[in-house]
């Protein structure tokens, strides 16, 4: 079990990484969908570079979640460090599902667009799952 969940994380979280790459190089698809909403126009306009970070940081969290769960299989750099990282992945992606009580996450008080459903029904409830199971990774690890 332990195996399958690093391993769905790690696909979930690479392929997330993927698509912000995309919209860092001028992609477009699902942008839109992307980005919360106040009256029909986005709350903010993210630039290449901070999409690029936001890749980079996802692309850490698969790793951690693949250390979490194959650091035994293969030597991987700073795996003794995975647990601890995977304890604060759970944090931050739980502080996300909270959200800010404004525009993201289960507690937001804008409603009504596009964005805002898809938080509720798919990004909110990823980021809990993926809190939930960086848990549950780092508890098992040992940490």
């Amino acid at each position: 079990m332990l195996l399958a969940v690093s391993g769905l994380f790690g696909v979930v979280l690479s392929t997330l990484s993927a698509v912000h790459i995309y919209w860092a190089l001028g992609g477009q698809l699902g942008l839109d969908k992307a980005v919360p909403t106040i009256d029909g126009k986005p709350a903010f306009q993210p630039g290449a570079l901070l999409t690029l970070v936001v890749a980079g940081v996802l692309l850490g969290c698969a790793y951690v979640s693949l250390s979490l769960g194959f650091s035994h299989q293969f030597a991987m750099p700073y795996a003794h460090l995975a647990p601890y990282a995977g304890w604060a992945l759970a944090v931050m992606f739980a502080v996300r599902a909270i959200g800010d009580f404004k525009l993201v996450g289960f507690f937001k008080k804008i409603k009504g667009s596009v964005f805002s459903t898809l938080d509720s029904t798919l990004y909110s409830p990823l980021c809990l799952v993926l809190s939930v199971g960086f848990a549950g990774l780092s508890w098992a690890a040992g940490a």
